[in-house]
């Protein structure tokens, strides 16, 4: 990437609330970031309303002037910064949520606040400084995974922004009586134990930083004293060793354990704005939120962030930690959230058992009511010629192994006969879950009067996929990282191969909101689980002949037979079950007037899950 024409996008309309005019979440993470890290090789465009864009005054006066208990915008940590409308900024960036970064060559786009904060520390074209890096921890993991997956990433991306953008604009109640979610799940994550890797190592670490220490670090303040170095020590190949037995438990200093990182600095805003609207009730809210209070006051003595306007919560984090493990749960009124749709866990045996029993019961009804039929595409018709198109488009460049790319390129045709099936010129391809684009850079260079947009969260797969653009050429192609539903742009054609359970159903979906046409080759059929946007079984028909959430549950676990021994009688039942799930797919489809099928790849072993659904949308 071009340093200078490198551009950060921050919403940069304020709102008020019952402590003043501040910015959104995400804005305020990123600005905190840019304090932390003192300089980015970047410029930042600050996103306004329409009838604000004009009022540069008032947005000058928020760039100079501090934000009142809020964290603002660092000018001299950004090239340059300027304000535009949403309709002025790049229609690349209209077509995601912010914050988000545009690349120079404008083929890339990063979508997300836990995507932008990562990138902001991870690139080293955007700060040299690679001391950062060890704000994304071991093998620079924080924040990476999504938040459907990831409680520390939801947390930071999902129920922390509540807190500022939603909690605090609208709340009524008494502070003190009322914790928001997000605080309460903030409590209850310093209370448990720490999660880290290589544990005994990280103990022993600490211990020897601390026994080194004239005096201790008051951000190392919870962890047990040095006297455990004396505790049990004995002399092992000239070295002092502590028992394992004998180390002290590790506990929450900072959000991952003992180490400062990024999600400290994702949530530290809506900590602060918290206790700045609470700021009359801390007498209160210290035996309620006790370790968010001494986590907020150790905030304070990072020397990169000691100048900004913290509250001084210093009197009221004296609670013994022996008073905060009875009854906290109750205080706050946590218990455990449930969700009445939430799958349980099985384990391996236990599943093997239900498939035996229940399987084949549940089959013998559904076979009385349905009837699952595949269609079969011809040969010939589908066939590339590989050997005639430019190296680079072989997913062996992909870094795949050549027995994989085989197989890849026979999955490839699949999908790209069905896609020229329901595609029209100039239509936007999205390529859902792309992975390194095995797929969409193949369809952007088959069908090049289309625009092909590729979609996935992983950074080192399409690291992989721009270099393979950049190495072909293409010009009709656009790179977002990106959760698949912070995607916004009208789009024509939606494809994913091998989408991972409940994901599959979230390209559906989003699809069928945007009435696009989809081909999608599911994944992992026993992964499917309800969340607040889906709730199976998805289409009338199978409503109607009371087919349960758990009940297709079972027909994914059921489909997740499949292996490579096609002939065998338990993959033969997988494809089956397959198939039924695939078809409350398309059932789900024609409820809303597509003309929707169900293909087998092929040929058939080009993979276990070798499914694939088809629809077009209504005119």
């Amino acid at each position: 990437m071009d340093k200078e024409n490198f551009l950060v996008f921050l919403e940069g309309t304020t709102q008020h609330s019952a402590v003043g005019p501040v910015f959104n979440n995400a804005t305020q993470c990123v600005c905190l970031l840019a304090i932390y890290c003192k300089k980015f090789n970047a410029s930042l465009c600050l996103v306004v309303e329409s009838n604000a864009a004009s009022d540069y005054g008032s947005c000058a006066q928020f760039l100079s002037e501090s934000i009142k208990d809020g964290f603002n915008v660092p000018k001299e940590s950004f090239d340059k910064v300027i304000v535009q409308s949403k309709l002025q900024i790049p229609y690349k960036v209209q077509n995601c949520i912010l914050p988000a970064i545009l690349s120079a060559d404008r083929q890339y786009v990063v979508s997300g606040l836990c995507n932008v904060l990562r990138y902001l520390i991870n690139d080293p074209n955007v700060n040299e400084d690679r001391d950062l890096v060890r704000l994304l921890g071991h093998k620079k993991c924080c924040l990476k995974s999504t938040h459907e997956v990831s409680p520390r990433t939801k947390l930071c991306e999902v129920s922390a922004p509540e807190v500022i953008d939603n909690w605090i604009p609208s709340s009524i109640v008494v502070i003190g009586d009322v914790v928001p979610r997000a605080v309460k799940q903030f409590e209850i994550l310093m209370d448990q134990p720490v999660v880290i890797h290589n544990k005994d190592k990280r103990q022993r670490l600490v211990l020897q930083r601390l026994a080194e220490s004239s005096s201790f670090d008051d951000s190392l303040s919870s962890i047990p004293s040095a006297k455990y170095l004396k505790l049990g020590q004995r002399n092992f190949k000239g070295k002092n060793v502590v028992p394992t037995n004998d180390l002290p438990p590790l506990e929450h200093v900072y959000v991952e354990g003992v180490e400062f990182m990024l999600s400290d600095l994702a949530l530290l805003p809506c900590i602060h704005a918290f206790l700045v609207f609470s700021a009359g009730h801390l007498e209160k809210l210290k035996s309620v939120i006790p370790l968010t209070l001494k986590w907020y006051h150790r905030m304070q003595k990072i020397p990169e962030l000691n100048h900004l306007q913290f509250m001084d919560v210093s009197n009221f984090i004296d609670t013994p930690c022996s008073a905060l493990l009875n009854g906290k749960a109750e205080i706050l009124n946590l218990g455990q959230e449930k969700d009445e749709r939430t799958q349980k866990t099985i384990n391996k045996k236990d599943l093997e058992i239900t498939l035996r029993r229940d399987l084949p019961p549940l089959l013998e009804r559904v076979n009385k009511c349905l009837q699952v039929e595949f269609r079969e595409f011809v040969p010939e018709e589908i066939k590339v010629q590989w050997e005639k198109l430019p190296e680079s488009l072989h997913p062996i460049k992909g870094e795949l192994s050549t027995k994989r790319a085989l197989r890849k390129c026979q999955q490839i045709e699949n999908l790209l006969y069905s896609v020229k099936y329901v595609s029209s010129d100039n239509d936007v391809i999205v390529d859902f879950c792309c992975g390194g684009g095995h797929v969409g850079i193949v369809i952007a260079y088959m069908l090049p009067k289309c625009h092909v947009v590729l979609i996935d969260n992983k950074e080192e797969s399409l690291d992989r996929a721009r270099k393979r653009i950049k190495t072909i050429g293409l010009q009709n192609i656009t790179i977002y990282q990106s959760n698949l539903e912070n995607y916004r742009g009208v789009f024509n054609v939606g494809v994913a191969l091998h989408a991972c359970g409940v994901a599959t159903d979230m390209v559906l979906r989003h699809c069928m909101e945007a009435n696009s046409s989809f081909v999608i080759s599911p994944c992992c059929y026993g992964r499917i689980k309800n969340t607040h946007s889906i709730t199976y079984p998805q289409s009338a028909k199978y409503r109607g002949i009371s087919i349960t959430h758990e009940q297709l549950l079972l027909l994914g676990h059921g489909g997740d037979q499949t292996s490579w021994n096609f002939g065998g009688e338990k993959p033969k039942q997988g494809k089956h079950c397959m198939g039924l799930v695939d078809m409350d797919r398309i059932f789900a489809a024609t409820d809303r007037s597509y003309e929707a099928s169900l293909y087998s790849l092929f040929p058939h072993d080009c993979s276990p899950k070798n499914n694939l659904i088809v629809g077009k949308a209504p005119k």
